[in-house]
């Protein structure tokens, strides 16, 4: 509630409300993380820490429109405030150096403050009328369903807070899952490991599910194997025209049914599956502090050592459960039938190397699934081998050319067709023929 006590009226936009602050939990959270964002005109707009980090002013002022809501959160908490009735109001932040608590683990880091205009009120002097203004705050964990429950009391969309991105469907699944999973089910069964139990047990759901898809592209890199003969002879035979060779080993897979990109299909699915992880453990509060094994946090790499250097993109943390999950990895890459594609070779080979830096200094839980996935595939692959190898036979009617097979010809003729007119138009017209020289007259 507001009074204007002083002798000249007073218009309260010309006062602000400050929206809180937010700084790093630990000295290594990256600066992603802290976050200021608004509502504006129902439109959910955010600014991280990294933009005032490169930017020339550290601080910024913004027409937020009609304000829904306004806040700042870093990677696991969220202050958030949101007028009861939203009004046409304008944002303002900076960032300022702060000391991170020993509880943090030291150091310095850099925070993000907010502040809100107030609505175009004016008070005439010496108490005359009194302005009320009611908001609603939130402050705590960015838990995906506490954030929605809470947003749909005040009638605001709180869930877009968790910047899930692109992968948003699939990491609110599988944080949804991952939850069930907890409560129904492990959250009864131990008291410390319940969450690292509902992870391995989330990653073999999802391997479970693609085992068809998984056993399928297995059988085609077999057969795919088997055909290795005749494609060494379609490149010694064909060593000095690339192109007629790639059109006949084309044919050949097509007479047989084989797809040569099919190993990399289970490989492309899982893609969109690990991001969506990825992004869900990036904010997963409910991991932070939950030990599993030799673990102390799924939300922090497992640091089992230090080195007293540092290595290059890596620190001088030696941790455990990417180092398991890279072994895994090649593990199941040599047991993948090999295939005749080189550049499916290469990827294979590539793949720990990528994913052993990618994980290395995140979240253990991220690794955990990872590695959890890579067993199950080596036993996938074990039980596989067990089994009848596919008969390697051209497909009946393999003569018959598709639809897609004739609009691939149709394009090489026209290109083929293309080339010829640019040339004869580089060479002109061709040679010309000699005019016939008409008789001689005698003089």
């Amino acid at each position: 509630e507001f009074e204007n006590t002083g002798e000249s009226p007073l218009n309260l936009k010309d006062y602000g409300l400050f929206a809180g602050s937010a700084a790093p939990l630990w000295e290594g959270e990256w600066d992603r993380h802290i976050t200021l964002f608004y509502q504006k005109d129902g439109d959910y707009k955010k600014r991280r820490g990294i933009k005032f980090k490169k930017g020339k002013k550290p601080h910024f002022k913004e027409d937020a429109g009609v304000l829904g809501y306004a806040g700042v959160s870093n990677q696991f908490f969220a202050t958030i405030i949101s007028p009861e009735n939203p009004y046409d109001a304008w944002i303002w932040g900076d960032r300022r150096a702060v000391q991170l608590p020993e509880i943090a683990g030291g150091g310095s880091g850099e925070s993000i403050r907010l502040g809100m205009s107030l609505p175009e009120k004016k008070l005439t002097p010496k108490g005359d009328n009194k302005e009320a203004l009611s908001f609603n705050i939130y402050i705590g964990p960015k838990n995906s369903r506490l954030l929605g429950l809470t947003g749909e009391e005040h009638d605001r969309d709180y869930a877009k807070v968790m910047s899930y991105g692109m992968f948003s469907p699939i990491s609110k699944f599988l944080n949804w899952l991952l939850n069930v999973l907890f409560s129904s089910v492990f959250s009864n069964i131990s008291d410390s490991w319940g969450w690292g139990y509902s992870i391995v047990v989330l990653t073999i759901i999802i391997r479970g599910a693609m085992w068809p898809l998984q056993n399928k592209s297995t059988r085609a890199m077999k057969r795919m194997s088997k055909l290795q003969p005749q494609i060494k002879e379609l490149r010694e035979k064909y060593a000095d025209d690339p192109n007629r060779m790639n059109q006949e080993m084309m044919k050949m897979y097509r007479d047989y049914g084989i797809n040569p990109l099919g190993g990399c299909l289970p490989l492309l699915v899982q893609i969109p599956i690990f991001f969506g992880f990825y992004i869900m453990l990036q904010y997963a509060v409910e991991l932070r502090q939950q030990p599993f094994l030799w673990v102390e946090d799924l939300a922090l790499p497992d640091t089992v050592a230090t080195l007293p250097f540092a290595l290059p993109f890596l620190g001088d943390g030696v941790n455990l459960l990417p180092i398991v999950m890279a072994v895994t990895m090649v593990l199941q890459m040599a047991l993948t039938p090999k295939t005749g594609d080189k550049m499916q070779r290469r990827l294979f080979m590539m793949m720990p190397v990528i994913f052993f830096f990618f994980c290395y200094n995140f979240a253990s839980a991220l690794a955990l699934y990872w590695t959890t996935s890579n067993i199950f595939a080596i036993i996938q692959m074990l039980i596989t081998r067990r089994l009848p190898d596919p008969e390697l036979k051209k497909k009946k009617g393999a003569a018959k050319k598709s639809f897609m097979q004739k609009i691939q010809e149709r394009a090489e003729e026209a290109q083929k067709t293309q080339k010829a007119m640019r040339s004869r138009q580089m060479g002109g017209q061709g040679p010309k023929k000699p005019k016939k020289r008409g008789p001689r007259t005698g003089g």
